[in-house]
């Protein structure tokens, strides 16, 4: 039992009764089996390059996703949730990448969030995964604008077109609309001249 259930370092571990709380949970983890993924930073905006040559973000587009030029929209930015454990859209936080059809399908799309395992990501190395491990593919490792991206299953380590980087940003960089939840100002741009 943690002492007084505070998440702090430096905190006592004591024997108590038990009553199922969070401070009388543990994680064992064996120090031969490998680290576990990585995951991604909370609520911290981002976005998803992948890694073929032309660094195309995955981009919203309807309610299906494609890779696109940087065009620094609200549609290329995300972020996690963790209680949810789903990828958010940062224009739509009541969305989050998604298997079509309940898990039935490959295709990814945007979709309410309900945190059921067809919404659950996370990054493992450079791999976006779901929990059945299956990865984000940009389908037919064709590199253009536009191209559909789907889960697929792993196609070996050197698949650049399932390959991504999280680039964490600066919300403050998106164009073409509000940001959710920042606190703004509207200022004028005439200029106040004599």
């Amino acid at each position: 039992d943690v002492r007084g259930g505070r998440d702090a370092n430096n905190q006592d571990v004591i024997v108590w009764n038990l009553h199922n709380g969070k401070n009388q949970q543990w994680d064992v983890v064996y120090t031969d089996q490998p680290e576990p993924p990585v995951n991604f930073e909370p609520n911290k905006p981002f976005v998803l390059i992948n890694q073929m040559a032309g660094k195309r973000l995955l981009t919203l587009s309807g309610s299906n996703f494609v890779v696109k030029s940087r065009d620094n929209s609200p549609e290329q930015l995300f972020k996690f949730d963790p209680a949810t454990k789903t990828i958010k859209m940062f224009s739509n936080q009541l969305h989050s990448l998604a298997l079509s059809h309940s898990g039935k399908s490959r295709n990814l799309i945007a979709h309410k969030t309900d945190g059921a395992w067809y919404q659950h990501f996370i990054l493992d190395g450079k791999f976006v995964k779901n929990e059945r491990g299956l990865v984000l593919d940009v389908s037919g490792s064709k590199d253009r604008d536009g191209q559909n991206v789907i889960v697929w299953k792993k196609n070996g380590e050197n698949s650049l077109n399932q390959h991504w980087q999280v680039s964490y940003v600066d919300a403050d960089t998106v164009q073409n609309g509000i940001i959710p939840d920042k606190p703004f100002r509207i200022i004028t741009t005439l200029l106040d001249k004599p």
